[in-house]
């Protein structure tokens, strides 16, 4: 099975349980499957998100240019999108060029089954794209109590 794994916020380090559990259910699904991780996360001076090509078959990292955490160019921002339709993290992290970035992808590749790791990833998803009719969609959204839905 060739498997489009779609995660924002990025998969390292391994510093906290999402991170964790996704690194290991990718790990697993990469032993008998074909597995592209997909990634858009905030620019990091070191190459950690690199370190995956040596698990899955293609790694793809998009690094974004965010704001601090907790400063005034974020409250600016959180504040500027008070009009929009649409939360905050996914106006943070679906940016044009995450979303340009899996199109191009979506458009030149095959998958039989695409993941987002949560749910702000299916806000970069282009849903209109003829080959999304095709695959198999999975969106995990686990927290404590879990969720788990696979979507046609």
């Amino acid at each position: 099975m060739n498997i489009l794994w779609i995660k924002a916020g990025g998969l390292l380090p391994l510093d906290s349980g999402g991170k964790i559990r996704s690194f290991h259910i990718l790990r697993e699904l990469a032993r008998n499957h074909r597995v592209t991780y997909f990634g858009f996360h905030a620019e990091q001076e070191n190459t950690a998100q690199r370190e995956l090509e040596h698990i899955f078959d293609r790694v793809i990292c998009v690094p974004l240019h965010l704001p601090k955490a907790k400063n005034a160019s974020e409250l600016f921002e959180y504040a500027g999108g008070v009009f929009s339709s649409q939360p905050y993290n996914i106006r943070k992290y679906c940016r044009p060029e995450a979303v340009r970035e899996l199109r191009s992808l979506l458009a030149s590749s095959e998958f039989d089954v695409l993941v987002c790791d949560f749910l702000i990833p299916a806000g970069a998803v282009p849903w209109e794209l003829p080959m999304l009719l095709r695959a198999g969609l999975i969106v995990l959204a686990l927290r404590r109590g879990g969720a788990f839905w696979w979507l046609r």
